[in-house]
């Protein structure tokens, strides 16, 4: 995390799906975005530390594009995006959304830990990321009943504690958003935009 904070130009906020390849291979798939539309690793550095390596740390990794229509199928780690995958583009609605957010949030977690961005409020505005630590499955639903969640903005408030923030996860008013909900939460209700795999080694 320093090293992002002292070698990238952090006025925006980024992108772990390029954020991480920069990091390890030394890549930057993010310079074609349009200027000061995110952040960018800074001109005097490249990344790659573990680039003399990465043929051999490559082939182990759970390679996540598949579940991206084969669009960057040189990336191990993507965002899945509410829009396209279990959002408004994707044609779910109510229980059929909630249950592919279910099976995404599963997979994830379940290989590590996943960050997952939501919005504060319906309209899909001020986004904030955040990691998912444990769920909660109704097992005669199978659908996702909880999450577990830490938010770095706890450390912004007195006390500075980071806490572990349970949440009801359900489907929002018009059949569309999953909705994220606590009674002691500050935020009371948040809205699911992206989920995105922070770890992903293959079993072996």
């Amino acid at each position: 995390m320093e090293i992002f904070h002292t070698q990238w130009n952090n006025d925006k906020g980024g992108q772990v799906a390029e954020a991480v390849p920069w990091y390890f291979e030394g890549v930057d798939y993010g310079q074609t975005a349009s200027k000061g539309s995110q952040a960018y690793p800074l001109s005097a550095h490249s990344g790659g530390y573990f680039k003399d390596v990465w043929s051999t740390i490559y082939p182990r990794l759970y390679h996540e594009y598949s579940y991206m229509l084969e669009i960057y199928q040189n990336l191990y780690v993507g965002d899945f995006n509410n829009y396209y995958i279990w959002g408004a583009g994707s044609g779910l609605m109510g229980e059929q959304r909630l249950r592919k957010f279910t099976e995404l949030v599963v997979d994830f977690v379940d290989k590590g830990i996943a960050s997952l961005t939501v919005s504060l409020s319906p309209t899909m505005g001020l986004l904030h990321a955040t990691t998912i630590w444990g769920y909660e499955i109704d097992h005669e639903t199978g659908l996702l009943t909880r999450l577990w969640i830490t938010d770095s903005d706890d450390l912004e408030v007195e006390p500075k504690k980071q806490l572990l923030n349970e949440y009801r996860v359900s489907v929002g008013s018009g059949n569309s958003h999953i909705k994220l909900s606590s009674n002691t939460v500050r935020y009371g209700a948040c809205y699911a935009v992206s989920l995105t795999p922070v770890s992903g080694y293959k079993k072996q």
